[in-house]
């Protein structure tokens, strides 16, 4: 489009080669001549604004997009889409329209490359509600009557794919610590109105009608320049909208003062110009001295957590880790004083001052732990028993020096009073018992040492155990209260194998014994004599070495088998697969370790069953859920077997099937077949992965939408989820205004298109 500025629109004031204007308000005289020429662009003859039309200006200029799309809304234009005429009036003008309502971008082959993104549950249905009647609408409604009440919502402007249907990377990593508000991203709002030529406050009141998370409104408007689109940026190199982890999040939580040294050193701002540009756009600052301003670039390192100059920064809300200005002291040359100076400067709170100030290396390493002491202990986690008495034997300190030296550098320190009773000459002394840190680590006063401890120290040093017992309590340390006579050679190998601080499973039971090679009541029985708790439960007089795979609960989800508790089917299944043995067997060895199944069928119909079949064909089969009927229909396909004996076997199983196996026909096969390719494998549409778009995915299958909703819940889909997933969106679509519940059926607004005005123009179809 190109824009005439002459006589009093000429420009008065050009640059030397006479290609830029210099004017300031220029732009505003551009915008009302556009204006003034806009009813000659809506009443051509033949029409000249249609959708490819307007879709390349929204691409090139969305400001001057939105403002056609205005004005042709106000003259009642009306826009061909998808082989209909809509009220721009009513839907406004959204690009990704076009495959939304035609649900190309439902599509596999939906081009990734695209301007824009698939949208999401509530986008999809604010475009499906402006461009009613259609067919995906109608089937939803059929679903969740309330869609039939909607009355009207906000029509669009091409702008809107900007903060809607933009193409972003997806974010990564747990989201910010603390209970601080919702993040927003005043830099996605800036990036639109520079984009668009728009002020500010414009885009967020927009946002606010979008029903998109905004910062709070300034009361004055921001500047839109080069300067802010860094400050809004995470790495100050300027806001990426094609990667939201550019953008910097207003959580509530300080921005760091990393962030605002290193835009002064940047782009020669001052850090008041700095906070206060941010302070604009809603974020917290930090509390910044005036001596703040003096910080030269070893302070800018400082700030930093690697010490670089260079994020990730330190966080201004949590107190300093004394570690991290020992390093900046040991490393950068940074005066210990200096360094506390600048953090507090910058709003930090510096704990342990007295005690950093006479630091040394040694304080360092006390403070450092991990491979090579990479890593720093934190203020806000406390210290564990397990890294002081390993500091404590490598510094040749004793415990209680090491806590209180912590303690007195701010840090909360787990231990317990034996622990801070220990001397070194003991703590040497328990190593000739063959305890260590870790065992030591969890010893608690008033709480029992665990039965291996005192067998491994009885047996180390000769002694009887009543004997090391009272070595034990010469330590304040609690003995177990019950004690065999004399210890078995086997009983360092049971109690090393059970686990010393939580419950004991069968399984634990079966591995002691085929350790030890005694049989597992034996094992319970050694295990009674120092006053453990095995499960109560029968044991086999023999154990195998099957025995392990068939207790072996040690799977995501999974829990130790009990007698109280059935075993799962799709346990006893995997076992019985993995051992090649029929189900009768596997089920005769639960019953002789006094478990039980919720199998019921007689052993000679539960053996005829094809466990490959139904471990290859379904291996999701869960005790807590009924078995969709699709799910058999696909496994019966795939593996070229009857659906009806499929069935049986599931039953036999005590599986309960959702959906019914009788009068299905072709394209309930077809439906069950039908799937996807992701990046994760294949999947099933019928699974409802994707509720909402893996519906609509099927409604523009081409199967009759007649009964549709019936022949799905007969397939045992759990339309459920559509149902949610609907209702959880609807509030999010944009101007949302619902009919009375008691409007008649005959107003339904899906059933009919919204009246157009018998003199409005129309476009030709895209």
């Amino acid at each position: 489009m190109v824009v005439n500025l002459s006589g009093a629109t000429r420009p008065r004031r050009l640059s030397v080669d006479r290609t830029e204007i210099l004017d300031d308000d220029v732009c505003a005289d551009v915008e009302r001549l556009i204006r003034d020429a806009l009813p000659a662009l809506l009443s051509a003859d033949p029409p000249l604004l249609d959708y490819e039309w307007l879709s390349h200006i929204a691409e090139q200029n969305p400001r001057l997009a939105d403002i056609v799309t205005e004005a042709a809304g106000s003259a009642g234009y009306e826009l061909e889409l998808c082989d209909r005429s809509s009220s721009m009036a009513l839907t406004g003008f959204f690009a990704p329209d076009v495959d939304i309502v035609r649900g190309s971008d439902l599509n596999e082959t939906y081009p990734t490359t695209n301007t824009y993104v698939s949208p999401d549950d509530s986008t999809r249905l604010w475009r499906l509600l402006a461009h009613r009647p259609n067919s995906m609408l109608t089937a939803l409604a059929e679903l969740v009557p309330e869609l039939s009440r909607v009355e009207r919502v906000l029509p669009a402007l091409p702008s809107d794919a900007l903060t809607r249907a933009a193409r972003r990377k997806g974010t990564s990593g747990p989201p910010p610590r603390g209970s601080f508000r919702k993040a927003t991203l005043p830099g996605h709002a800036l990036f639109v109105a520079g984009v668009c030529g728009m002020p500010f406050r414009e885009v967020m009141s927009r946002m606010a009608a979008l029903c998109i998370e905004h910062p709070d409104r300034p009361d004055i408007d921001p500047l839109v320049d080069e300067i802010n689109f860094a400050l809004l940026s995470n790495d100050l190199h300027g806001v990426r909208l094609e990667d939201r982890r550019s953008i910097r999040p207003c959580t509530g939580r300080a921005v760091p003062p990393g962030h605002l040294l290193k835009a002064h050193f940047e782009f020669g701002i001052s850090l008041s110009e700095a906070a206060r540009r941010m302070e604009g756009f809603g974020f917290t600052l930090p509390e910044l001295a005036p001596v703040a301003d003096e910080a030269d670039e070893l302070a800018l390192k400082l700030l930093s957590r690697q010490l670089n100059g260079q994020q990730p920064w330190c966080d201004v809300s949590s107190p300093v880790p004394p570690g991290h200005l020992l390093r900046a002291h040991f490393q950068l040359g940074i005066d210990i004083r200096l360094a506390m100076r600048w953090m507090k400067a910058f709003g930090f709170t510096v704990v342990g001052e007295n005690q950093l100030v006479s630091a040394t290396k040694e304080t360092l390493h006390l403070v450092s732990l991990g491979v090579g002491r990479r890593r720093l202990l934190s203020l806000e986690e406390p210290v564990s028993a397990g890294h002081v008495l390993k500091t404590s034997a490598e510094l040749g300190r004793s415990v209680s020096d090491v806590v209180r030296q912590l303690r007195a550098l701010g840090f909360r320190v787990d231990t317990a009073p034996v622990h801070e009773r220990l001397t070194n000459a003991a703590l040497a002394e328990s190593t000739g018992w063959g305890w260590n840190h870790n065992d030591w680590e969890k010893l608690r006063d008033g709480k029992a040492i665990p039965p291996r401890l005192l067998v491994r120290a009885s047996s180390r040093l000769g002694v009887s155990l009543h004997e090391m017992a009272g070595r034990i309590r010469a330590l304040a340390l609690t003995p177990p209260t019950t004690l065999p006579e004399q210890v078995e050679d086997t009983d360092a190998v049971i109690l090393n194998t059970v686990p010393a601080h939580s419950s004991i499973s069968v399984l634990d039971v079966v591995e002691a014994s085929l350790k030890c090679g005694l049989p597992p009541r034996v094992v319970a029985s050694r295990l009674r004599a120092y006053g453990l708790v095995p499960p109560d439960t029968k044991l086999p007089s023999v154990v195998e070495e099957d025995d392990v795979i068939l207790l072996d609960w040690r799977r995501p989800g999974g829990s130790p088998l009990s007698p109280d508790q059935p075993v799962p089917v799709r346990h006893v299944l995997d076992v019985a697969t993995k051992l090649g043995r029929p189900l009768s067997e596997v089920l005769d060895r639960f019953a002789q370790y006094g478990l039980t199944t919720r199998l019921k069928a007689p052993s000679e119909e539960l053996d005829t069953l094809s466990l490959r079949l139904i471990d290859d064909s379904l291996p999701w089969l869960d005790d807590k859920t009924p078995v969709p009927l699709h799910q058999l229909v696909t496994a019966s396909m795939r593996f070229s077997k009857d659906l009806g004996e499929l069935a049986k076997q599931c039953t036999v199983l005590g599986f309960q099937i959702r959906g019914s196996v009788n009068h299905l026909d072709d394209i309930d096969y077809r439906l069950s077949e039908w799937g996807s390719r992701t990046s994760s494998g294949y999947r099933s549409l019928l699974s409802l992965t994707e509720p909402i778009a893996d519906f609509l995915r099927i409604v523009m299958s081409g199967v009759p939408a007649d009964g549709l909703p019936q022949r799905l819940e007969r397939l045992g889909v759990d339309l459920d989820r559509v149902r949610e997933a609907v209702r959880a969106a609807l509030p999010k679509v944009p101007g949302l205004v619902m009919k009375p519940e008691h409007t008649s059926t005959a107003d339904k607004p899906e059933a009919t298109a919204p009246a157009a005005s018998p003199a409005a123009r129309r476009s030709p179809a895209p």
